[in-house]
């Protein structure tokens, strides 16, 4: 930068600006600074001949430290010595190359003195440029050499910014960012009343990085009176909540702020200065990081490696722009992109130049332009109208340069070849061809999309031709033809465009010349053809057929052979499956017949081949058969039970052969099912009688799987396994499959549950199946319906009652029994509850009765405590009361009790045995066994819980409950532990004890097992081959 301070810049802005183009450099970036007038100075490391590699604030912030007014010689010896500035920095550049793309942004309010340093000036910017190094001439005020400044954007691909006043440098210098850096977006924000601006950042955008810049007063702490997000304050933190970071940074002419995180950093901003500055000017700066960087490649850039420079067109034709947006080397497809041209606003395509639409680009039309005249065109990512917007400028310059023309494939000339292939033809107008001249044809198939890139040579004259592409036929084609070339120094790009229509042809693939079908049995019903279509069109697909047959020469009706062709189904791509079938063989005489196959098309389209030949053979048959008219087989009841009719088979040459047998064409109450449920089996032949060439044939049908009840009809085709002929070779069968009866048996014309002292706990019944034609019943569901609850007190509500049934048992009759519980899930009032049980199943069956009504008694407190009591006062009544009249049983019990006192008399005295203790194994619990209540074994879950609580007695696997029994050693009466299985467990679960002598399991039955000290048991789920161990210890 010009070291030199003129009086447009007195407060040193183009110091701050140099600052804040550091404060915005990344980690990785190397800068370097140099001030000059009379002589350069180089800043920092500079002054060693090294760049600063900016890593973190503290090497931006040393870097910044240097940046200081240079002393300055009296006002009459004062140079603007540009040449020796330019000169230090490419010999810097030079020794810091390493494979860096390197940048100079070159700041200077004045023309170069004294003048006769222009020839070493303008030497030091060829060697730059040479250097692939572009130079950003930032101009401040009017006296300003501009010959020297457009060498540098021209000879370099830089690009010249223009400032008014020292007030605009900050904006210039962070908008170069956006030029060298292709994923940095540059955008505006307004301040409309002077201090206060908003902005949106959306999580598509892919923003990464954020830095706002403001403008600061010398005398202000901050230029940031707020800044939010979503409404949050931002300002004072340091990591916000969702790990965005944020930095504060600055000098005193501005301030910038810089949030970064590794995720897309999205909201709807607010920022407000301290001082009020120049309402609805963009006085604030936002340099956004995205994911996405965006690249320009059509028309190509001027200088290669810089994005900056201007891009050339022949003046008066359209302009073909093409972009793609990258994430690293990745090109992305599928984005919204447009051109943005005098204000209006282009959609560009992604179809067309790219097969993946990662090409995106658009045909303009810049309007009258003569040789030189700039046009700026912005390119967006995205739709946004507003700030923060990912939108890059680029310049297009018109100019008088050869332009390209299509001259194949066209309308007039469509260059195809004898050979198949496409000539590809382009030439430049004008005598003289562009230097390096470089064409590239993208091909665009316009049914599938995809697109094919060939690079096409051109001659000396101009000429380009390639022959390698071969289209496909029935296809479309968009030809683009993209140029570069060179006229003098100046790079420029072209385009032109051609289009190929190819005639659309429908091509048959798997036919062979001849379908030859070989010997055809009679029994045969149809033969089919698999043919696959390669569509050439972009018409729907359609193909019809027709046969022309003979046999002796002599030529058959139409339609005695019938010829079908299903619709051509879609399969992938441009590819199709049809079907074609012959039926009728059984209605022709044995012969050889020869015929053709004729093949039309409803669309305009030429078919490949238009027909085919085909041949095939009707022997004479081998093995007559005779059978019976459409045999009924009954009812098929059991798996695997034959249903049998016998046919009768006459062999030509005398010598027995196998049959086969199939089931074909069944259906059930009219509808077609699958046959899989049944097998035929084809018995043994013996003679009808001695010396007879006729056999009787024994037929089975059997059912393997049980079918769907239903009236069946279906039809057994014959077959001989040794390939002869057999006639005739089909018989049509009917049969039956009965629907099973599911009976539910009652004593009464209604289900008595009985009474009840409390209905919350489960009221069980049996109830006895009968079932017919199944070995054991179906699945059932019960379900409650109508329930009537007697009337109760007050406005109590009443409860809601519930059915579950038990497991199903066999009887020694042959019935079924399966345990019924009612239960309610609150208190029930006084009375009769009725109701019916709706029975399902979801199996086809028959139940009858499906639904039956239940009565179920709730009692009052008062009859609970008799029903209660009621055992105990018969049994005295009975045997201990012998009035009114002399009753004999009623001394019974007199006569009993006596002998009971002199028998307990007798006996020794003995008292309960202490209380033990059940562990379980699995789980660990440990339960004491204590005042003689029953222990239940309940499934919890997957695991076996130990339970004291009587409402557990419904679902138990098993009971330990003491009882007194007779020691054989002592003839006492002991207290001891039985292990029962309970008989209304929710499932089947086997309970065995651990025999010691005898080392097995013993299988513990309805009278139960008493338990010893130590005894070991376990509870066995048969079905899921689970099992529970337990250990009994006495104490």
């Amino acid at each position: 930068a010009s070291g030199t301070r003129r009086p447009n810049d007195p407060k040193g802005l183009r110091h701050s600006a140099a600052r804040l183009f550091i404060d915005l450099a990344r980690d990785g970036d190397r800068l370097g600074v140099i001030s000059f007038h009379t002589f350069p100075t180089a800043y920092g490391e500079l002054a060693q001949g090294r760049l600063t590699t900016i890593v973190g604030t503290e090497a931006k912030d040393a870097l910044k430290a240097t940046i200081v007014q240079p002393t300055e010689p009296p006002s009459d010896e004062r140079l603007t010595d540009m040449r020796l500035a330019l000169q230090m920095a490419r010999d810097v550049l030079r020794a810091n190359r390493e494979g860096h793309r390197q940048f100079i942004v070159f700041l200077t309010d004045g023309q170069p003195w004294p003048p006769d340093q222009r020839r070493e000036l303008i030497a030091a910017i060829d060697d730059l440029a040479a250097d692939g190094v572009t130079i950003f001439p930032v101009l401040l005020g009017n006296d300003i050499d501009m010959g020297v400044a457009e060498r540098m954007a021209r000879r370099s691909g830089g690009l010249i910014q223009s400032v008014e006043q020292a007030g605009d440098l900050l904006a210039a210098y962070a908008r170069i960012y956006g030029f060298i850096q292709t994923e940095r977006y540059v955008d505006d924000v307004l301040l409309p009343d002077g201090q206060t601006g908003t902005f949106r950042t959306a999580s598509e955008q892919g923003i990464t990085r954020l830095s706002i810049v403001l403008p600061k007063l010398e005398e202000e702490d901050s230029a940031f009176a707020a800044l939010t997000r979503n409404g949050e304050d931002l300002l004072g933190q340091e990591t916000l909540e969702d790990g965005t970071t944020l930095l504060r940074s600055g000098d005193q002419h501005y301030e910038v702020i810089s949030l970064a995180n590794n995720t897309p950093i999205s909201g709807e901003w607010t920022l407000k200065a301290t001082s009020a500055l120049e309402a609805g000017a963009p006085v604030a700066l936002i340099i956004a990081d995205s994911v996405d960087s965006l690249v320009m490649r059509f028309p190509a850039a001027d200088k290669d490696g810089s994005p900056a420079a201007p891009r050339y067109y022949p003046a008066g034709k359209p302009v073909l722009l093409g972009v793609e947006v990258r994430q690293g080397t990745a090109r992305m497809p599928g984005l919204e992109v447009q051109a943005i041209l005098n204000e209006v606003q282009y959609p560009l395509r992604s179809d067309g130049l790219s097969g993946d639409g990662s090409l995106y680009w658009t045909i303009l039309n810049p309007g009258p332009a003569t040789p030189g005249e700039q046009k700026r065109v912005q390119i967006q990512i995205g739709r946004e109208l507003a700030p923060v917007r990912l939108q890059k400028q680029f310049t297009l310059i018109a100019g008088e340069f050869p332009q390209l023309v299509a001259d194949s494939p066209t309308e007039r000339s469509p260059g195809l070849q004898e050979d198949g292939r496409l000539e590809l033809r382009a030439h430049f107008e004008g005598d003289t061809p562009p230097q390096d001249a470089a064409v590239t044809a993208f091909i665009t198939d316009k049914r599938s999309g995809q697109v094919t890139v060939i690079d096409v040579p051109c001659d000396l004259d101009g000429t380009c031709v390639d022959r390698s592409f071969e289209p496909t036929l029935g296809t479309n084609y968009d030809v683009t033809f993209i140029a570069r070339g060179s006229v003098g120094e100046t790079t420029y790009t072209d385009f032109a465009q051609g289009t190929l229509v190819m005639r659309d042809v429908l091509r048959l693939d798997t036919l062979p010349p001849i379908l030859d079908f070989g010997r055809i049995p009679n029994y045969e019903e149809s033969l089919t053809w698999d043919i696959v279509l390669t569509a050439y069109t972009d018409q729907q697909v359609e193909l019809d057929a027709r046969l022309e047959l003979e046999v002796g020469g002599q030529p058959l009706p139409p339609g005695t052979v019938g010829l079908s062709l299903s619709r051509p189904t879609h399969r992938e791509s441009n590819r199709y499956s049809s079907l074609l079938r012959l039926t009728g063989f059984d209605k022709l005489p044995p012969g050889e017949y020869t015929g053709r196959i004729y093949f039309e098309s409803p669309a305009a389209v030429d078919l490949d081949p238009p027909s085919v030949a085909v041949r095939f053979t009707i022997p004479v048959p081998e093995i007559t058969l005779t059978l019976p008219d459409a045999p009924d087989l009954g009812d098929i009841i059991r798996l695997g039970e034959p249903h049998e009719f016998n046919i009768e088979a006459e062999f030509s040459d005398g010598k027995v052969s196998d049959l086969e047998a199939q089931l074909v064409r069944l259906s059930a109450d009219g509808n077609t099912v699958d046959q899989g449920d049944f097998r035929v089996n084809v018995g043994s032949a013996t003679p009808v009688q001695s010396g007879s060439r006729r056999y009787l044939i024994p037929v089975r049908l059997v059912a393997d799987e049980r079918p769907r009840p239903g009236r069946y009809q279906g039809t057994i085709a014959f077959s001989s396994p040794d390939g002869k002929i057999v006639d005739p070779s089909r018989i049509q069968i009917t049969f039956n499959v009965p629907r099973p009866i599911t009976t539910i048996r009652l004593s009464s014309d209604r289900l008595d549950f009985g009474s009840a002292a409390d209905l919350t706990d489960p009221i069980s019944t049996m109830l006895h199946i009968q079932q017919s034609i199944l070995d054991e019943p179906p699945p059932l569901t019960f379900t409650l319906e109508d329930v009537r609850f007697p009337q109760g007190e007050g406005n109590t509500p009443l409860p809601t009652l519930s059915v579950t049934s038990g497991i199903v048992r066999q009887a020694e009759d042959g019935s079924f029994r399966v345990p019924l519980f009612l239960r309610a899930d609150g208190p029930v009032p006084a009375g009769s509850v009725e109701g019916a049980i709706r029975i399902d199943s979801p199996e086809d069956v028959l139940i009858e009765p499906a639904r039956i009504d239940f009565v179920v008694r709730q009692l009052t407190p008062l009859e609970a405590l008799g029903q209660r009591l009621s055992p105990g006062v018969n049994f005295l009544r009975t045997w201990f009361v012998p009035l009114p009249l002399i009753r004999w049983r009623g001394l019974v019990g007199w006569l009993v009790l006596l002998v009971l006192i002199n028998t307990i008399l007798r006996l020794r005295t003995s008292s309960a045995e202490g209380a033990g203790v059940v562990n379980a194994e699995e789980s660990g619990q440990t339960v004491r066994l204590s005042g003689r209540r029953p222990l239940y074994l309940v499934l919890d879950g997957d695991v076996v819980q130990l339970s004291r609580n009587k409402n557990d007695q419904s679902r138990a696997l098993a009971i330990i409950t003491y009882e007194q029994q007779v020691d054989s050693n002592s003839s006492r009466l002991v207290w001891r532990p039985v292990l029962r299985p309970n008989p209304l467990a929710p499932e089947p679960v086997l309970v065995s004890v651990w025999m010691r002598r005898n080392n097995r399991w013993l299988l513990v039955k309805d009278e139960g097992k008493a338990l010893w000290n130590g005894a070991r048991f376990r509870l066995r789920f048969p079905q899921r081959s689970v099992r529970y161990h337990f250990r009994y210890a006495a104490q």
